[in-house]
């Protein structure tokens, strides 16, 4: 099968999420506020206390980029927010 798909994040992409968000901190010209470490994806990102969700998308099986989101609350507004980076 070839195309898009896009999967949840799971144990054993780490250096993957961590790679993608690199190369994202680069082109940005970031990597100076760049502090993620493998070590630190697997504690956030798959950790028994998570604090954010992550899918990955695959061009034909290639990681091809990394989608982070979680959930806040805007007191102003009174309502659920879903932060989306």
């Amino acid at each position: 099968m070839s195309g898009i798909a896009i999967r949840d994040a799971h144990p054993g992409d780490e250096e993957t999420i961590f790679s993608l968000l690199k190369a994202m901190a680069e082109f940005e010209k970031l990597t100076h506020i760049f502090h993620l470490t493998p070590e630190i994806v697997a504690r956030d990102f798959m950790g028994e206390r998570r604090r954010v969700q992550c899918e990955i998308a695959e061009w034909d099986g290639a990681p091809a980029g990394v989608m982070i989101w979680f959930r806040t609350y805007g007191t102003f507004r009174a309502a659920p927010v879903l932060f989306l980076e």
